[in-house]
């Protein structure tokens, strides 16, 4: 997936995701307006079910933005069971009330807190690959990525 900037504003391309090549895609740095007003039901029309997950901090890059991560799959092959949504600094607070001396947290904070997310989603297999001697067992796959984890 790709944004192009364009001389009428940005077109929004989805190169290969059409034509049903990938039964499951992960973006990052997908910006949230971008994902409610285009990839979301434009990949709806191709059968693909959208799974998002944006940052808590706007970004100013000449407007406010807030990005994410977004997990696309088609829904003729899987089901959405699960999506775990991972705030990396509510864990970096966390960790650091628990772990780190109280004279080094404001520095261990600094390196932590940089507004990182994370998008976990459970699919089951709505497909069978099993055998004659495990009838009925649920295959499920688990799709995990990170936005901006340095």
């Amino acid at each position: 997936m790709e944004l192009n900037d364009r001389e009428n504003g940005a077109a929004l391309q989805v190169p290969s995701m059409p034509e049903n090549k990938y039964m499951v895609a992960m973006e990052d740095e997908v910006q949230s307006d971008h994902f409610d007003e285009f990839f979301a039901p434009e990949l709806d029309k191709h059968g693909y079910q959208a799974l998002y997950k944006k940052k808590t901090t706007e970004v100013y890059t000449g407007t406010y933005t807030i990005d994410g991560c977004a997990t696309f799959f088609r829904r003729d092959r899987f089901s959405h069971v699960k999506k775990y949504e991972v705030e990396f600094n509510k864990a970096a607070q966390s960790l650091t009330d628990v772990v780190v001396p109280i004279t080094q947290k404001k520095a261990a904070l600094s390196r932590l807190l940089k507004d990182n997310v994370a998008l976990i989603a459970v699919l089951e297999a709505k497909f069978s690959n099993h055998g004659a001697d495990t009838p009925g067992k649920r295959q499920l796959l688990l799709c995990g990525f990170a936005v901006d984890i340095q």
